[in-house]
């Protein structure tokens, strides 16, 4: 694992801090979600029997991964005869910030109104906070390209193309679609590694224990009438109707008595939620985070 180095948290050109300003609203159909879910439940059932297949009794959890465009799988469990080695939920909060105590993440981005990207934008949150919390050369200044993002998961708002698309390298934003204002646009286009997480058995003791290994994860959720109004300051849980779907950024969470929440990175501006952050409850019967799931693994520049 690559070493941490701190930062500042930065401010972008997209960023509002009206507070009472509020976003339109951008947000996918709910057949988008639903295609999503429906792609991870297969996947699931198909990790599901390869558990049953390598180790019934000890493996504790599959995780089906790609990595430099290869897919490989990884079994976590128990040597033969041995206790099964579950990974354990955690205890204390993880919300990485700097020694300012300032958060290591990219601008929160403002999507504008018809814009509905927001998988691409969720996928450049997670890019850019990698490289903030890595030790990546100028990794602090790096902001992608949003256009370039969609136009690599072959303009598909979803996280299985998206995955795909930013294995090729990503342009930052000064690089495209037009060059003129970066020199040497080679330099400035990144690869990602990121793979769908795949948990048979605790999604939240695999997805934070993702988080603390460095990893930043992309999730897709169902969108309710009253999520672009959240204005913060306690978790999130939905009262309102069911209108679309979304994806979101997660850097983190929170363990509060026995209770946890992800720390979640939005595309709605700072007038939303806490800053253009917000707190949601593990295993929210409505939103449930845990099912659709992305990883970013890595982040470097393409070489080639």
């Amino acid at each position: 694992m690559a070493m941490r180095r701190g930062g500042r948290t930065r401010t972008g050109s997209g960023a509002t801090r009206a507070r009472g300003s509020r976003p339109a609203s951008p947000h996918l159909p709910v057949s988008v979600h639903r295609r999503e879910v429906a792609l991870a439940d297969l996947a699931r059932e198909r990790a599901r029997l390869l558990e049953r297949s390598i180790a019934p009794a000890d493996v504790t959890r599959v995780a089906t991964r790609r990595s430099g465009g290869a897919a490989s799988v990884g079994v976590r469990g128990a040597a033969a005869g041995g206790a099964a080695a579950a990974v354990p939920r955690p205890t204390t909060s993880h919300d990485p910030r700097n020694q300012a105590g300032q958060r290591l993440t990219g601008a929160v981005r403002t999507q504008p109104a018809g814009d509905r990207r927001c998988v691409a934008h969720a996928t450049a949150a997670a890019m850019e906070a990698f490289l903030r919390r890595d030790a990546a050369p100028d990794g602090d200044d790096v902001s992608f390209s949003i256009r370039h993002i969609f136009e690599l998961s072959g303009r598909q708002e979803l996280l299985g193309p998206t995955a795909l698309g930013v294995a090729e390298g990503v342009f930052e934003g000064a690089c495209f679609p037009r060059t003129s204002g970066c020199t040497d646009p080679a330099s400035h286009r990144w690869r990602a590694a990121m793979h769908r997480l795949t948990v048979t058995s605790d999604p939240v003791a695999a997805m934070s224990a993702a988080l603390r290994d460095g990893e930043l994860l992309v999730v897709s959720i169902p969108m309710f009438s009253d999520f672009a109004a959240f204005s913060g300051g306690s978790v999130y849980r939905p009262r309102g109707q069911e209108i679309g779907a979304h994806a979101l950024c997660i850097i983190g969470y929170q363990v509060d008595g026995g209770n946890g929440a992800w720390l979640v990175q939005n595309s709605f501006g700072e007038g939303w939620g806490d800053d253009g952050y917000a707190r949601i409850a593990w295993e929210d019967d409505r939103l449930e985070p845990e099912r659709v799931v992305y990883a970013v693994a890595r982040v470097e520049r393409r070489v080639s």
